[in-house]
């Protein structure tokens, strides 16, 4: 799995539990989805269970899900996903979709945990400038010592000045 420009993409080789077909491709996903994807997949997702969801087993409900979240998160696929109204859901190996879904949202991980990463390297960075005295905080009445850049930006602007 590879995580580019928020997207996840994935390869799949998959093979079925009913037909023992293999399915294989590439996904590319939305490791996240905005609030209002998020309602769309929450209105699929009650759309396909129906006025009594509440009758439904725990497994329905999970593809019902896994086929909800898929529909908004795909935003590339293999020609066998390709179906009907909602991708994928012609496939009759449960399993595949169950994969799919699994990878989506490990997409999703992959892409939290690279951005923590990010905002603690930023956040050390940041410390040791402040530790090295390179900035100091805007509370501080200390004034940040002026590096040789800095100091040559400023006879440059002094000289044009007295020009």
């Amino acid at each position: 799995m590879r995580i580019e420009d928020g997207y996840g993409i994935f390869d799949v080789n998959i093979v079925g539990t009913f037909t023992n077909q293999t399915y294989l491709g590439t996904f590319k996903v939305k490791c996240l989805l905005s609030p209002m994807e998020q309602i769309k997949a929450d209105k699929l997702y009650r759309d396909i269970l129906g006025s009594n969801a509440h009758l439904t087993s725990n497994h329905v409900a999970s593809l019902a899900y896994a086929a909800s979240q898929l529909h908004i998160r795909i935003v590339e696929h293999p020609a066998f996903w390709e179906g009907e109204s909602i991708g994928g859901s012609h496939i009759v190996d449960e399993n595949v979709i169950l994969d799919v879904i699994d990878k989506a949202i490990e997409a999703q991980a992959v892409f939290v945990e690279d951005k923590k990463k990010e905002l603690i390297e930023r956040q050390e960075v940041l410390a040791n400038l402040i530790r090295n005295k390179k900035i100091v905080p805007e509370d501080s009445e200390e004034e940040a010592p002026i590096t040789s850049s800095e100091s040559e930006e400023e006879n440059e602007t002094l000289g044009e000045e007295n020009v």
